[in-house]
């Protein structure tokens, strides 16, 4: 329904619904006014009559008012006036964000210009506060920035100053609280420090920086930014620079001992939130003091493993300034004035969710900018006289990038035990994960290590979780040689576990919810040759009644269906069985050679399934459950060294390793060879953890890791850093992206985005 009114001599009309106002408009000295909040059309109203119009306003009047030859659409933005209207939108966690928007400028004046499959904009702004932001770059000249060279190529958001003394433009955004902590509080906090350590910080952190500082945030996985966030620091002596920051060392200590990373040194001091504090707010989220050199730069992060990435990227040449969508901006003469930002909108997606409220957000994830056609957004900013000028670009190409990239890595303290396991609880995620100093360790989706549990032996199984209690949270169990674990994502463990099992295991557990009802059930061979069963509440599994004995299985156990009926494979280097689910225990006709390696590949949409057993030897034998006696050699041409299979769990394809080639088996008497490779070791096939969907190959003395497509090619992108059983991991903001979980010999958990 439609309704009008009067207020204050203007004919306001309401456009109603269920007698609730839903579209409020009015027009009052030629402004269209409209709101879907009827009180600020009166509000609006009022102003219009009895306030000062802005555009008498000064710095309004500098920016210009009046459209050019060539614009056709312009903006004008108040930032006082933006920082008020965002309130309600931006997280309470990044308030220093929003309070920042009050201090870029006063007024900013945008014309646009629309071009194919992107929209350019110029920009005049004006302030009246000498410690706005853009105030800060004033007679300053520009210089070459020299950031992009070393961001990554997956670099998401990239802000930097280039100007001719840094310092200089440092110190007049000291002055305001809003880039910086208060100078009181800094002063303060700076003297503590110098009367404590005998020395002058101030002097050590700054003496050195010359011409650029710049923010760099690589494509993150979570809305947590810890581990994709550096600090870019320019100098022209980086030797100077580490004189600095090695004397700091030397009076606080050292967190780590000094590492030695392809060529380069990575180094820390005993120090939290220095960087923030000599250089700003907008490094907030660098709370540790790791550092390394990389040309001219100091470049600080929170961890060893975050450098090393960037390490890997710069010695690899996978750098920004040679990134595509970054050189569509350069190329338009975008990206090269005193102050510079580009941000990829299809890497950042979890950047704008990190700033945002709760209700943003979700509608970020639900509805989200990645859904749209936004590339990316790149401005720079220069000052000339009292104005200061913009020029900037939107792309709309929606080139959606496929290449495999880091997203983060952390450092274990020292190898790993087992690969890494994805944990998924509600809405997060976890990775577990044993090292050789047999402590099960937690990270977050972000790679922040949560807790670490020591165990005090080694975790010989999966670790595998469930929400037994149907009540959001999941529990993780696994087996020791001599306990069975159930914890939470606390590392607390649950109820009466863990349990001491009867005789010492041989291999790891297998869990396994057979009917699909959350009825789990818990399968553990023993050295004393029994196979232990239990319910997840650690008591023996009522039907399972088995007396027989095996003894040798020291392989995990493989659910298996065949004809309709689940049963458990189980084998070791002499024999292998197949189990029933009540404990009756058949034993296959084995290999005259010791058997290497089992698999199971299902076929006819999962409901057959055949055995392929290599032996040491290199033949491959197929085996049929529901025939027992019997064992097929089958004819191959080539000494197969490893085998492997992957799919949807109903229609499996086999691969297989020879003398550096790759097989896809076929029939069985044909193999076809898909890839050769000059390698000096050969590799091996290794597995997706949590499903079967995906496999590899590594290189396990070069750390390299091959990820193979759905025709068994090796996938783009590849080797990248790894050499475990990997884990999938599915992004939370509904764009669908897959994550590679992976770690290496030497400690490094990696993720991957594909």
């Amino acid at each position: 329904m439609k309704a009008e009114r009067e207020y204050e001599d203007v004919r306001i009309h309401e456009l109603t619904k269920n007698n609730e106002s839903v579209f409020t408009y009015a027009i009052s000295k030629g402004v269209f006014i409209f709101s879907r909040t009827s009180f600020l059309v009166e509000d609006a109203i009022r102003q219009l009559k009895s306030g000062i119009s802005f555009n008498k306003t000064k710095t309004f009047t500098k920016t210009g008012t009046k459209f050019g030859a060539d614009e056709s659409i312009l903006l004008f933005v108040n930032h006082y006036g933006l920082h008020d209207m965002l309130t309600g939108y931006i997280s309470s966690d990044r308030n220093g964000f929003l309070e920042s928007i009050n201090n870029i400028c006063r007024w900013s004046r945008l014309s646009f210009k629309l071009e194919k499959n992107s929209v350019l904009f110029n920009g005049l702004s004006s302030s009246q506060d000498t410690t706005d932001l853009f105030s800060s770059i004033r007679n300053q000249t520009t210089v070459n920035s020299h950031s992009a060279a070393i961001a990554p190529a997956r670099t998401a958001f990239l802000f930097n100053f280039s100007v001719s003394n840094i310092e200089q433009c440092l110190n007049k955004l000291r002055t305001n609280g809003r880039f910086f902590i208060p100078q009181e509080s800094a002063a303060k906090l700076i003297d503590s420090l110098d009367q404590k350590y005998k020395f002058n910080l101030r002097k050590l952190m700054t003496s050195w920086n010359k011409k650029e500082i710049a923010l760099a945030i690589t494509e993150p996985g979570s809305m947590n930014l810890e581990n994709n966030t550096y600090a870019f620091i320019r100098t022209e002596n980086t030797a100077e620079a580490i004189d600095a920051l090695q004397e700091i060392q030397t009076a606080t200590g050292k967190l780590k001992g000094i590492e030695k990373y392809r060529s380069h040194t990575i180094s820390n001091f005993n120090l939290n939130a220095i960087v923030p504090l000599f250089y700003g707010n907008m490094f907030i989220d660098i709370q540790q003091s790791y550092f390394t050199t990389v040309k001219d730069f100091v470049v600080f992060a929170n961890s060893p493993s975050i450098l090393k990435s960037l390490i890997d990227d710069f010695e690899d040449k996978k750098v920004l300034d040679k990134e595509s969508d970054y050189l569509s901006h350069l190329t338009r003469s975008i990206l090269n004035s005193q102050i510079n930002i580009y941000f990829n909108l299809q890497r950042g997606t979890n950047i704008l969710r990190s700033l945002s409220n709760e209700d943003i957000s979700l509608k970020l994830i639900n509805d989200g900018i990645f859904k749209k056609t936004v590339q990316s957004l790149a401005i720079s900013i220069s000052t000339k006289n009292d104005l200061t000028t913009s020029v900037g670009r939107f792309d709309f190409s929606g080139k959606i990038s496929k290449e495999i990239h880091l997203l983060w890595s952390s450092q274990l303290d020292t190898t790993p035990a087992t690969p890494p396991y994805v944990i998924v609880n509600g809405e997060n995620k976890f990775i577990a994960i044993q090292d050789n100093d047999l402590n099960l360790n937690l990270f977050n989706d972000a790679g922040r290590l949560l807790w670490k549990k020591h165990l005090g032996e080694k975790v010989l199984s999966k670790i595998y979780y469930m929400d037994q209690y149907n009540n959001g949270e999941c529990q993780m169990i696994f087996n020791t040689t001599n306990k069975l674990y159930l914890i939470d994502t606390k590392g607390d463990s649950i109820s009466n576990f863990p349990i001491r099992l009867p005789a010492p295991a041989t291999t790891g557990c297998l869990v396994k919810d057979f009917d699909g009802f959350k009825k789990f059930e818990i399968y553990v061979a023993c050295q004393n040759g029994t196979i232990y069963a239990y319910e997840i509440s650690g008591k023996p599994l009522t039907q399972w009644i088995t007396k027989q004995s095996v003894f040798g299985i020291d392989q995990p156990f493989i659910p298996i269906r065949h004809n309709n009926t689940d049963y458990i494979y189980g084998y070791g280097n002499k024999n292998h069985y197949i189990i029933d689910r009540k404990g009756k225990i058949v034993k296959l006709k084995s290999p005259e050679a010791d058997i290497k390696k089992s698999i199971a590949a299902f076929s006819d949409s999962g409901k057959k399934c055949i055995l392929y057993i290599l032996d040491i030897s290199g033949k491959i034998y197929s085996v049929d459950p529901s025939l027992t006696s019997e064992i097929i050699a089958l004819n191959l041409s080539d000494t197969i060294t490893d085998i492997s299979s992957y799919g949807d769990l109903l229609n499996d394809k086999i691969v297989m390793l020879g003398r550096n080639k790759l097989y896809d088996y076929l029939t069985a008497n044909e193999i076809k060879t898909i890839s050769e490779f000059q390698l000096d070791e050969k590799l091996q096939f290794v597995n997706q953890i949590n499903f079967s969907e995906r496999t590899g190959m590594t290189d396990k003395k070069q750390n390299k890791f091959y990820l193979l497509s759905s025709n068994s090619s090796i996938e783009d992108g590849y080797p990248v850093w790894g050499s475990s059983d990997f884990s999938m991991m599915t992004s939370d903001d509904n764009t669908a992206k897959s994550y590679i979980v992976i770690t290496d010999s030497n400690g490094v958990l990696y993720v991957y985005s594909e």
